[in-house]
C-alpha cells in the first residue's frame, strides 16, 4: 500500500482524474491525492464471513468501476486500471472489459484456500496487459502469463527506519508485528536508503 500511495501521489496535477477503490480502513492509502471510492468490506475472524464480504467487495468494485470506465469510454478518454495484489479480481475484470490497459501489481505467491488462489490467478492471466512483480522470485512463480512481465523492486523511502527490531514470535503466532526502531535519515548517516 505504501508503494501504491507513492505512485498515486507522484503526479498531483491529475489527482482529479485518479480514482482509488479501497476499504474504509485507515492506513497508508488514507489521504491519497485522488478521488476515494470506499469499497464495503468488513474484517472478520470467521472465514465464511471473510469470504462473503470479499465476494460483495468484488461485485461492488466490478460494477462501480465498470460505470466509471464506461463513462470514460463514452467520452473517448483512455482509462488505465492498476490492480494492487491479486485479490481484487473485480477490478481486473472491469478493467479487461472497459479499460484501455490493465496493469497488475503482484506481491503474493499464493492465497488460501487453493480454489480461490486458482480463480485469482486465472483472472490475472485473462485480464492483465502487464504484470509488475515485487521480486524476481515472485515473477518465477508466475511463468504461465502471456502478457508483459516486469520486476520493480520495492525501494526504501528516505524516511524508512534504518534499524527495525521485530518480535518473530508475535509476528507468526499472533499475525501482528510490533516494531521498535531507531530512525536515521539517509543524509544523517551518509548512506543511500
Amino acid at each position: 500500500p505504501r508503494v501504491l500511495r507513492d505512485a498515486i501521489d507522484c503526479e498531483l496535477k491529475h489527482s482529479n482524474k485518479k480514482y482509488l477503490f479501497t476499504s474504509g480502513h485507515e492506513g497508508f492509502l488514507t489521504g491519497a491525492s485522488c478521488n476515494l471510492k470506499t469499497v464495503p468490506y468488513k474484517r472478520s475472524s470467521n472465514k465464511f464471513n471473510v469470504l462473503y464480504h470479499f465476494i460483495i467487495a468484488q461485485l461492488y468494485t466490478f460494477f462501480v468501476l465498470s460505470f466509471y470506465l464506461i463513462k470514460a469510454k463514452l467520452k473517448n478518454k483512455e482509462a488505465h486500471v492498476v490492480v494492487n495484489t491479486i485479490l481484487p479480481f473485480g477490478a481486473g475484470l472491469a478493467g479487461k472489459f472497459f479499460a484501455t490497459k490493465v496493469v497488475w501489481y503482484v506481491h503474493e505467491l499464493a492465497v488460501d484456500p487453493k480454489p480461490l488462489d486458482m480463480l485469482l490467478k486465472a483472472v490475472l492471466r485473462f485480464a492483465a496487459d502487464e504484470v509488475l512483480f515485487v521480486s524476481h522470485y515472485v515473477k518465477a512463480k508466475y511463468q504461465n502469463l502471456s502478457c508483459k512481465k516486469t520486476v520493480i523492486l520495492n525501494g526504501l523511502r528516505g524516511d524508512f527506519p534504518s534499524k527495525v527490531d521485530i518480535d518473530p514470535e508475535q509476528k507468526f503466532n499472533y499475525k501482528t508485528i510490533s516494531v521498535s526502531y531507531t530512525h536515521l535519515r539517509a543524509h544523517e548517516t551518509g548512506r543511500n536508503l
